[in-house]
């Protein structure tokens, strides 16, 4: 009986979840013409994706990266620093941005995260976006991986608590808590390789629906679909929840 009643409200809330989702703002990409974006961790994967968009947009971007190798890598050219500037924006301009930056930097310094931000608002004079692709929150446990899901949920817990702060401050600064699944990233293909069964999503929709989010100012997104309901799951379900983790593993003991 409990069980029937779990499986009732899960499917009354989530319908009613779907119908206020709907009844939404709209995205209008006109809204992002000429918007200025800083975009870490842009050198490939969703990152580099990410930046393309806005740069279709036509928006101004200030890309950062941790090394400048491998924005050489991602940009498939072996050349100096001020080539890799000039590549950049000669492809981000050609996709429609009004304006493309470089500047290599570890987000995981202070100080050079301080003189990014420092730059972009310079050379952009302001900051309209910040994806801080470099890092990722989390809402669901994952085997074999203790440390970074650890920081991951440490991730979802900060910013979270941000976003209220930010709110009974009555700020008009919004935060976007994107929660993603697997995505056809080079790194994370590498990591997965010969461990998990589950078919990656594209990184270019998952970059797509990241931006929207942003200029929605939505509090939270997941991508794609089905880690919405792996969250939710974790809670009402959770012997579904295991039996659905455990078997998306090729691991034998």
């Amino acid at each position: 009986m409990k069980l029937l009643v779990k499986i009732f409200l899960f499917g009354a809330f989530s319908a009613a979840l779907i119908a206020y989702l709907r009844s939404g703002p709209t995205f209008n990409e006109e809204s992002l013409k000429g918007a200025k974006v800083l975009v870490t961790g842009a050198s490939t994967g969703i990152g580099e994706q990410i930046a393309y968009h806005y740069a279709r947009l036509g928006a101004q971007i200030v890309i950062t990266a941790r090394r400048e190798n491998a924005l050489k890598e991602g940009v498939g050219r072996n050349c100096s620093w001020c080539a890799v500037v000039e590549d950049i924006e000669k492809k981000c301009e050609d996709l429609g941005a009004q304006k493309a930056l470089y500047i290599p930097a570890d987000m995981a310094i202070p100080a050079d995260a301080d003189r990014v931000v420092e730059f972009a608002e310079q050379q952009l004079e302001g900051l309209d976006f910040i994806v801080l692709n470099h890092i990722g929150p989390r809402k669901v446990c994952s085997p074999f991986a203790l440390p970074y899901i650890a920081t991951k949920f440490a991730l979802n817990g900060f910013f979270g608590s941000l976003q209220h702060e930010l709110a009974m401050k009555q700020s008009n600064v919004s935060i976007s808590i994107c929660i993603l699944g697997l995505i056809d990233t080079e790194s994370a293909m590498e990591k997965i390789k010969g461990y998990i069964d589950i078919p990656p999503y594209p990184a270019h929709e998952a970059a797509w629906e990241i931006i929207k989010a942003g200029a929605l100012r939505q509090n939270e997104i997941f991508y794609p679909w089905y880690v919405y309901y792996g969250v939710l799951t974790r809670d009402w379900f959770p012997d579904l929840r295991d039996m659905a983790i455990r078997s998306s593993y090729n691991y034998q003991p």
